[in-house]
């Protein structure tokens, strides 16, 4: 306000709310009065407030939070948190810490949509509004959107953010050292069967001498899947024990993201029913193959072979 020409100090003005009322459907309704408080005269509650040219007290209802309930993703603390239109900020009261949120993957908060539009001096341009779903349908969600209005122009699923994620280069990383683990064990493993069957023909003519001797097929059999059992497992425990060395010596300083997440670092602690579950799944392909090579070199064996063993 202007304050007249006969006034020679700044002149104010004492506001008092009386009444509150609310226009619905051409009606005006009235409301009841909240306790009041004033900002800046914490002892005058009974609505009254002053308007001057140089600022003025502002008059809240008594139970108004000036610091927002939020529920924080990240290491949000006291911090000042922009507001809808990046020009206004403030702290929140964490009511819910979460290591993860809906549409976050950085540090943020997320707070009552209408609080937060009271709170800023408007909507700003670049500003985002999403509908964040759990339903198994989401396509009925949007038809339902479109029928209120809203139009759909994008749409992000979890899969998409993990895909993206992996996508960077330290998961690329982590997944080809993966795959070529895989590929390793397979060649190890055909390897090991080649050798296998290398072995068998030298130790044909060995057994054939045996068997001419008159030792049994049961005993001759018993002695080969022995041997290779032993040949096998030492083999496999051998490489068990290097890859887990190398995985903790190398798993836990190769970081996972490009752009770390706000969410908890990845364990690197052994999972021991992932573990055990492959290794007994290997162990038992490499016996099988040493059971197949064990058969087929005694079924190979023929006396006849002992005039053709060589010098």
């Amino acid at each position: 306000m202007t304050p007249p020409a006969q006034f020679d100090e700044m002149a104010y003005a004492h506001v008092k709310v009386t009444g509150l009322a609310v226009r619905d459907k051409g009606r005006w309704n009235a409301l009841p009065l909240p306790p009041w408080r004033v900002d800046q005269d914490p002892g005058s509650r009974d609505g009254t407030f002053i308007v001057s040219e140089i600022g003025n007290e502002t008059l809240r209802p008594a139970t108004y939070r000036p610091v927002p309930a939020a529920i924080t993703v990240g290491a949000v603390g006291m911090r000042a948190v922009p507001g809808l239109d990046a020009a206004f900020a403030t702290p929140v009261a964490p009511v819910l810490t979460s290591a993860a949120g809906p549409g976050l993957t950085g540090a943020g908060v997320l707070v009552d949509l209408a609080q937060a539009d009271r709170m800023a001096y408007g909507v700003h341009d670049t500003a985002e509004y999403q509908v964040w779903t759990g339903a198994d349908d989401p396509a009925a969600l949007e038809r339902a959107l479109a029928e209120q209005g809203l139009s759909v122009v994008s749409r992000r699923h979890v899969s998409d953010v993990a895909a993206s994620f992996a996508a960077q280069g330290p998961g690329l990383a982590l997944l080809l050292l993966l795959v070529a683990a895989l590929a390793a064990a397979a060649l190890a493993l055909g390897r090991t069967v080649l050798a296998l069957y290398t072995a068998a023909r030298r130790r044909g003519y060995e057994l054939a001498a045996l068997e001419a001797s008159g030792a049994r097929v049961a005993a001759l059999r018993a002695a080969l899947l022995l041997e290779q059992v032993i040949t096998v497992t030492a083999g496999t425990l051998a490489g068990l024990l290097a890859g887990l060395v190398a995985a903790w010596a190398a798993l836990g300083r190769i970081p996972q993201f490009t752009e770390p997440p706000v969410t908890p670092p990845l364990p690197h602690d052994i999972a021991a029913a992932p573990v055990a579950a492959v290794v007994g799944a290997g162990l038992l392909v490499s016996l099988l193959a040493a059971v197949l090579v064990s058969e087929l070199l005694l079924r190979g064996i023929r006396v006849e072979r002992l005039r053709d063993a060589p010098a």
